[in-house]
C-alpha cells in the first residue's frame, strides 16, 4: 500500500479540527441544463460520477497516523473505497418550487457537518430542484488535501470549453499529478538530504530574525509603517467561541465593473475587493453598536511556489491589510487597504523562496497553538478574518453540455474568527461567498447589500454622478439565505 506523508503544513489541517471548527473547504457550482435536456439530466449527472472509474489520489486515500502516533499523518490508499461510493457521492432534491434560499439552507447544513475521518476526506453532492432550469453541485474537501487554487485545478480539470464535449470524466477519476500541469514533463522531486535541510536553515536564519524583529516593531507601536502584523487586531463580534452551525451566503458581481474601478483607481483587482469588504464591514458593525475605534486586520493568503508534485495540498502564505473599518471615508479607508497589502507583499517579496516557508510558519504557529489548546476565542484574536481572492477560469465550461454559470468557494472558520469572506473570479464573474458562524453573527445577509453599497461608493470617487444613479437603481438579484 502507498503512503504519501502530509508535510506540515498539510497536516495543520488534521491537528487543529474540532467538533465545532471544521478544517473542510467546499465549492458551491451552478449549472444549467444543456438545450434539449430534461431534468432527468440531473439523474443522469449523479449516475455517471458514481460510476466514474477508477478513483485516483488523493480522492482514493484516507488519513493514517503513524505507529505509536508519533510524527506526522499520511495518506494511504482505501482498499474498501469502491465498496462504499454512495458515501461520498449524494443526490439531494430541493422542496417542490425550490429557491436559491432553499439550496444555501442545504449547503449551510451540509457545510456545518465534520467528515468521518475513517474515509477518504471529500464528499461530493449532486442537488437538483433550483428554478431557470439549473441544478447545483457541492463538494466539500478536508483542507490538508487541497487549498483554494488547487480545488480549482481539480475542478478545471474535469470540464471542457467544449459545449459539445460528452464523456467528461469527473474530477477525482484524474490523475492528480497531471492537474494544472498539461503539457509539462512531470518530473518527481527526490527529497533532499539531511544535511542540506539543516544548511537551508542555516541560510534563512537571520532573514528570518530580520522579519521578526521589524514585525515586533511594528506590532510594539516602536517602528511606524503600514505593514500590519499578527496581533494588533482589536476585539470584535467576529472574535469569539464558535457553536458548530454555519450560515452560507452568496452573490456575484460583474467582474469587469470591479476591474474598470481597479484601473481608474490605478490599484489592483484585490485592493478593491478588500475596500468593499472594509466598507461592508463598517456598516455591518456599526448597524450592531459594534463599531471600534480600532480597525479590522484581515489575513489575505497569497499562493507562492509549491513542493508539491503530486497536485494536491497547501502552498500558501499570507499578508494582513488594515481594512480601514475606522474610516468614514471611502477614499481614507482605500488607501489604508492598499498601503497596508502593499507593506505585506513587499515584505514578501524581500525573502527567499525556502524563508517563505519559514515566515507562514512564523506569523500562523502561535494561532494553531490557540487553537490546538482550545483558548483561541479567550485571548486576543491574532488577526479578525481571512479575505481570500481566488483566480478561477477566465473561459465558460462545460461539463457534458451543462454550462457552469457560477462557482461559490465555501471556507471554514478557525476557533475565534466567526467570519470568512472568499471570492472566485470565472468567466467574467466574480462570485462571493460569506462563511459565518450562524449563532455568533446576526443578520450577516446583510453584509451583501453592504458590499453592494461600498463598491458604489468607491464608485462615486471615480464618477460622482454614474455611481449615484447606479445606488438608486434596484437592487441586484441576491442569492443568500436569509
Amino acid at each position: 500500500m502507498s503512503a504519501h506523508k502530509l508535510s506540515v503544513l498539510d497536516a495543520s489541517w488534521l491537528f487543529l479540527e474540532r467538533r465545532n471548527t471544521p478544517m473542510h473547504i467546499g465549492g458551491l457550482s451552478l449549472y444549467r441544463l444543456p438545450d434539449g435536456e430534461s431534468p432527468a439530466f440531473v439523474r443522469e449527472v449523479f449516475d455517471r460520477h458514481r460510476k466514474a472509474g477508477t478513483l485516483r489520489a488523493p480522492f482514493d486515500r484516507k488519513r493514517a497516523w503513524p505507529r505509536l502516533a508519533a510524527g506526522f499523518p499520511s495518506l494511504v490508499e482505501d482498499d474498501d473505497l469502491d465498496l462504499d461510493l454512495d458515501y461520498h457521492i449524494r443526490h439531494s432534491a430541493l422542496p417542490a418550487g425550490g429557491s436559491y434560499r432553499d439550496l444555501f439552507v442545504l449547503v449551510s447544513r451540509l457545510h456545518s457537518t465534520p467528515m468521518d475521518r475513517q474515509r477518504p476526506l471529500w464528499e461530493f453532492h449532486v442537488i437538483e430542484g433550483l428554478p431557470k432550469r439549473q441544478y447545483a453541485t457541492y463538494m466539500k474537501v478536508h483542507h490538508c488535501l487541497a487549498d483554494g487554487s488547487a480545488g480549482v485545478r481539480m475542478m478545471h480539470a474535469s470540464l471542457s470549453k467544449d459545449p459539445s464535449a460528452r464523456d467528461m470524466p469527473a474530477m477525482w477519476s484524474q490523475a492528480a499529478d497531471q492537474i494544472g500541469r498539461i503539457g509539462r514533463e512531470h518530473v518527481p522531486r527526490l527529497p533532499p538530504p539531511l544535511r542540506a535541510r539543516i544548511a537551508t536553515q542555516m541560510r534563512t536564519a537571520p532573514q528570518l530574525a530580520r522579519v521578526a524583529a521589524q514585525m515586533l516593531r511594528v506590532a510594539t507601536g516602536r517602528q511606524r509603517s503600514p505593514l500590519r502584523t499578527p496581533w494588533q487586531a482589536p476585539p470584535s463580534i467576529l472574535n469569539g467561541k464558535l457553536s458548530t452551525a454555519r450560515r452560507v451566503v452568496c452573490q456575484s458581481w460583474p467582474q469587469q465593473r470591479i476591474q474598470s474601478l481597479a484601473s481608474s483607481l490605478g490599484l489592483t483587482f484585490n485592493d478593491v475587493v478588500l475596500a468593499m469588504c472594509g466598507g461592508a464591514l463598517r456598516a455591518y458593525l456599526k448597524s450592531h453598536g459594534a463599531l471600534r475605534a480600532q480597525p479590522l486586520i484581515c489575513g489575505v493568503p497569497v499562493a507562492i511556489e509549491s513542493d508539491h508534485d503530486h497536485g494536491y495540498g497547501n502552498a500558501i502564505s499570507m499578508v494582513f491589510a488594515n481594512l480601514g473599518t475606522h474610516l468614514a471615508d471611502p477614499a481614507a479607508r482605500l488607501d489604508a487597504v492598499r498601503d497596508s497589502v502593499r507593506a505585506g507583499k513587499q515584505l514578501l517579496s524581500s525573502l527567499s523562496r525556502e524563508s517563505l516557508l519559514g515566515y507562514t510558519m512564523l506569523v500562523t504557529t502561535p494561532l494553531a497553538i490557540g487553537q490546538i489548546a482550545g483558548v483561541a476565542s479567550l485571548v486576543p484574536p491574532a488577526f479578525n478574518l481571512i479575505i481570500s481572492n481566488v483566480p478561477g477560469p477566465k473561459d465558460p465550461l462545460y461539463w457534458n453540455g451543462a454550462l457552469l454559470e457560477h462557482v461559490y468557494p465555501v471556507s471554514l472558520l478557525p476557533d475565534g474568527q466567526a467570519l470568512n469572506i472568499t471570492c472566485l473570479s470565472y468567466a467574467g464573474s466574480v462570485d462571493f461567498s460569506i462563511t459565518a458562524c450562524r449563532r455568533s453573527l446576526l443578520q450577516v445577509q446583510r453584509l451583501i447589500d453592504h458590499l453592494e453599497d461600498a463598491l458604489v461608493d468607491l464608485e462615486r470617487l471615480v464618477a460622482p454622478s454614474a455611481a449615484g444613479a447606479r445606488k438608486s437603481r434596484k437592487r441586484p438579484n441576491v442569492r443568500r439565505v436569509k
